[in-house]
């Protein structure tokens, strides 16, 4: 591991601008790669359309919004540059970060973030709130295919190897040696619980779910959700509070009550690849496309899964000489 070259300036990140508030309810914002900029979803859950994409004074290529929603990381399409953008406003200002990372992603409250460059096999942590740390990690030490990564409120991170014998999750702070966390057949996906040091792991050769008591410590492993609950090849995990967790799975979406060890099985008539938080006890569950976005509302009786339509919407073109 090497210490940050230099302090982490996100200019952007330290207080969100304000600009014109977006009338109406609004359920957050998604990245919309066919019109290469962030839009907000305007409406309710089953009633909702895309409005109009957020002027960043130029296209995207990829862009992640924070669970808060006040704030994404983006990447320039001109030269790869890391953004960060204060939302609503839409205001974009540069990152000092590496550009081109192939992988972004945002602790469970928007307290830390992670940027993953597959060439040179590093990790770099981006504190926002006073209480999470920074940091940068060199992954090649770590033998084996990165399977997933996870990073926590406090700007810890979990890191996922595949190798010839078996997965192993890594735990990963700045200031200290890397821990093991988890020996598992494969880890497809990782989460931390919010605020805290628990975390959460799926394996989808066994399709088993853990949970982590204290990664960076003692690391007691139990095992929450399995087969026999619904649990079938889970792609995608995340740690919700009150100590529950949802896991996208190859039919649906699975609840998991990680208290009382029970779970039940949303069927989404597809696989969701992705699980992101928007406002509320709403979520995203698979990543942008050109097609319909698809969404579960945990917080209905009994819980749902809705989509936005596309809309057809095409940039507009820059006017010729």
């Amino acid at each position: 591991m090497r210490p940050l070259a230099a302090a982490l300036i996100l200019l952007a990140w330290q207080a969100p601008a304000h600009g014109p508030a977006i009338r109406g309810p609004m359920l957050g914002y998604v990245f919309d790669p066919g019109a290469a900029a962030i839009r907000p979803i305007l409406g309710i859950p089953g009633a909702a359309t895309l409005g109009a994409p957020l002027d960043l004074g130029e296209p995207i290529v990829r862009a992640v919004i924070s669970p808060r929603q006040d704030f994404a990381l983006a990447v320039a399409a001109s030269d790869s540059r890391v953004l960060a953008v204060s939302l609503p406003s839409g205001t974009a200002e540069g990152c000092e970060c590496a550009p081109g990372p192939d992988r972004i992603l945002f602790s469970p409250r928007g307290d830390a973030a992670a940027l993953y460059y597959s060439a040179g096999a590093r990790l770099r942590v981006l504190p926002r709130a006073g209480t999470a740390r920074g940091g940068e990690f060199d992954l090649s030490l770590f033998p084996g295919e990165l399977t997933a990564l996870a990073v926590s409120d406090s700007g810890a991170a979990l890191a996922a190897f595949l190798n010839e014998s078996a997965g192993i999750v890594y735990y990963l702070e700045s200031g200290r040696e890397p821990g093991l966390a988890l020996s598992l057949s494969r880890a497809s996906a990782l989460a931390f619980l919010p605020a805290s040091s628990d975390a959460l792991a799926t394996d989808d050769v066994d399709d088993r779910l853990y949970l982590i008591r204290d990664p960076g410590g003692r690391a007691e492993v139990t095992l929450t959700a399995a087969a026999g609950d619904g649990l079938e090849k889970p792609a995608a995990v995340l740690g919700l509070e009150k100590s529950r967790a949802l896991t996208a799975d190859a039919r649906g979406i699975v609840m998991t009550d990680l208290t009382a060890g029970f779970s039940s099985v949303i069927e989404c008539g597809f696989a969701p690849g992705d699980l992101q938080p928007l406002g509320g006890s709403v979520y995203r569950l698979a990543a942008p496309s050109p097609g319909p976005l698809w969404f579960l509302d945990g917080g209905a009786p009994g819980a749902r899964v809705f989509f936005v339509p596309p809309d057809n919407f095409a940039p507009p073109q820059e006017e010729q000489p």
